[in-house]
């Protein structure tokens, strides 16, 4: 099997197979210039695409390979700048008819060298659309389908390329060779700005690669001077500053397919029944995670015109891949969750199934609406003695902080006055033996980073166990829903036996395994870590519960390795599920709380490493 690394990814491997012994983390990450989180996630990656644990971890050592020769027999690709296959395809999309011998001259290799590449491509092909493969007949090569099946090919080719890179030009530029990408981006914003048109910088790239394609096709582009196409008033500056500045006319077919980008839709019927949509969702979200966005104006229109554009793109096979897509995964794990649920109720209501890639763009819109939602917020009081312009530098340090409000800055001889204000934490540039009953942060040097990094980790802290407080959350991790379990070695078997305990204790009815699998199905609920949060769409349970089971050995989870697992039976009454997720994810984000967790050996020692700071 062959699999395809990035060039990070294979650094990775090569460091590894070099070493004999294990290589940690923090050794890795130093000399990759990444985070060590990120060396964990490309590591349970490599192991998720090679389908097995090839690299090998041990607790307090590190990572290893243990078979280099399984490594050195392994088939892989190796992403790179304006790869040669990718310039094969796109001659092949671009043209009815490809020459087999032609195309082998054109790139200055040989006809086995050709056959080699193409098979490659096939492989690739065929693991996102099944139906398609590049096939020859009588020395011609040609892919069999129609022109929407090739748009979506080559834009997945292309941004599977751009997967570790922002969205620039550049990438398009080094495959559209006979084209002034520049020049085209450059009329392209104009035309934006102009009719000030809201397109984001996702769409504005598809927009752009879309118009590459069509002035690539020699069927939409006029050979000879020929009288301007018929065109929507609205597109009509477009198409002249392209024919004026670019010397490219369009055909009227041409002309068709690049209005059709920009083509406004019934905005009196079609924009009542996306409000009515996502109104009627944006309910049950609130029913679902305890999070109102019913009155975020924002968030609704910037939404409704992303699933507007989205429906008009899964019609038109207008493929998008999010470069993001890890990094939201892993990181954002409640607000990804949420753009699954939308993407189930869109699914319900178009019959457009949608991959992982759309979730996460429409994850992106969530994150900026609940930037607006506050919910436990952390209060902070200052004592400084030193005057108002180190307190302003100071304040505009903290407040830039999530979800922190500053109550002012306090003499360090009045502290009724600073009781009096309920501070969640004390910043202080003085010394003091007060017992203030809150956290009590010295800052030693205004102006250093890391001092505020680590009075961010205290404000984490507390706004957790505010949340802790509200939700009461010892009632839902319930001791008979606790469990070490040894005979457990497959997902599948996780999953059983945690409904099964669920079912018997009364949290759940029979068919609460069913509705686990089909969320499961949406989205996996394993988001690169070491644990997993399986729950259902809807809050079906009897009884609010949460199943535990530590797993002395991991087993492995859609690819990444699992050794905690947490099943979420909540009831519809339950509203805190926002707090819920932040407790846990405050716990297990820490590798040393986790490290500590996954070593308890009761019920009680789990809780005692749950409740602790």
């Amino acid at each position: 099997m062959e699999i395809s690394l990035s060039k990070r990814q294979m650094k990775m491997v090569d460091i590894l197979l070099k070493e004999s012994e294990y290589c940690t983390a923090a050794t890795l990450a130093n000399l990759l210039k990444v985070s060590e989180k990120t060396i964990h996630g490309e590591i349970a990656e490599i192991n998720r695409k090679s389908k097995a644990c090839m690299i090998s971890s041990l607790k307090g050592k590190g990572y290893v390979v243990r078979d280099k020769d399984a490594w050195i027999r392994q088939k892989y690709i190796v992403g790179d700048e304006g790869r040669r296959d990718i310039k094969i395809l796109k001659e092949i999309l671009f043209n009815e008819h490809v020459d087999y011998y032609e195309l082998a001259d054109r790139f200055y290799i040989s006809p086995s060298t050709l056959n080699k590449d193409i098979r490659i491509l096939n492989e690739r092909i065929q693991k996102e659309f099944r139906t398609l493969r590049i096939t020859r007949k009588q020395n011609h090569l040609f892919l069999n389908c129609d022109d929407i099946e090739k748009r979506r090919v080559l834009t997945y080719f292309l941004l599977e390329e751009s997967e570790d890179q922002r969205f620039d030009v550049g990438i398009l530029d080094r495959y559209f060779e006979n084209v002034d990408v520049y020049r085209l981006s450059e009329i392209l914003m104009e035309f934006i700005h102009r009719q000030q048109l809201a397109v984001s910088d996702f769409n504005l790239f598809s927009i752009l690669l879309h118009m590459l394609m069509y002035i690539s096709n020699t069927s939409y582009i006029c050979m000879e001077e020929e009288r301007a196409s018929i065109c929507d008033q609205d597109c009509r500056p477009l198409l002249e500053a392209i024919r004026e500045r670019m010397r490219i006319q369009f055909t009227a077919e041409g002309t068709q397919q690049i209005c059709a980008l920009f083509k406004k839709r019934n905005a009196g019927q079609d924009d009542v029944r996306v409000m009515q949509f996502l109104h009627e969702v944006l309910r049950e979200i609130y029913d679902i995670y305890s999070i109102n966005f019913t009155e975020n104006q924002d968030l609704i229109d910037n939404l409704a015109l992303h699933l507007q554009n989205l429906r008009n793109r899964c019609k038109h096979g207008m493929l998008i891949k999010n470069p993001l897509l890890s990094e939201l995964k892993q990181s954002f794990v409640l607000i990804y969750d949420i753009a699954a649920y939308i993407a189930i109720r869109f699914q319900e209501q178009t019959g457009y199934v949608l991959d992982e890639n759309e979730i996460s763009f429409i994850a992106l819109h969530i994150m900026n609406g609940i930037k607006s939602i506050k919910t436990s917020i952390v209060r902070i009081a200052l004592i400084n003695p030193y005057g108002n312009s180190v307190t302003h530098i100071i304040q505009q340090r903290l407040q830039a902080l999530t979800d922190v409000e500053m109550i002012g800055c306090f003499s360090m001889f009045d502290f009724k006055t600073l009781y009096t204000e309920k501070p969640d934490i004390i910043v202080t540039m003085v010394s003091t033996s007060e017992q203030m009953g809150v956290p009590v942060f010295q800052l030693d040097n205004y102006l250093q980073d890391d001092e505020y990094e680590k009075i961010e980790r205290i404000v984490k802290s507390v706004r957790v166990k505010k949340s802790y407080e509200n939700i009461m959350i010892h009632n839902y991790f319930m001791e008979d829903l606790f469990c070490i379990p040894s005979q457990l070695t497959t997902k599948d078997e996780v999953i059983t036996y945690l409904c099964s305990l669920l079912d018997e204790q009364g949290y759940v009815d029979a068919d609460f395994q069913e509705q686990i699998y089909e969320r499961e199905a949406i989205a996996p609920t394993c988001f690169g870590a070491r644990y997993a949060i399986p729950h259902t769409t809807k809050k079906t349970a009897k009884k609010n519960g949460i199943a535990v089971a530590l797993l002395r050995k991991p087993v492995i989870w859609d690819g990444f390795e699992v050794n905690i697992v947490l099943m979420f039976a909540l009831h519809k009454s339950f509203d805190q599920v926002p707090k819920l997720y932040d407790l846990i994810l405050n716990v297990f984000d820490d590798p040393v709380r986790f490290a500590q967790v996954l070593e308890c050996d009761s019920y009680a020692a789990f809780m005692k490493k749950i409740h602790s700071t």
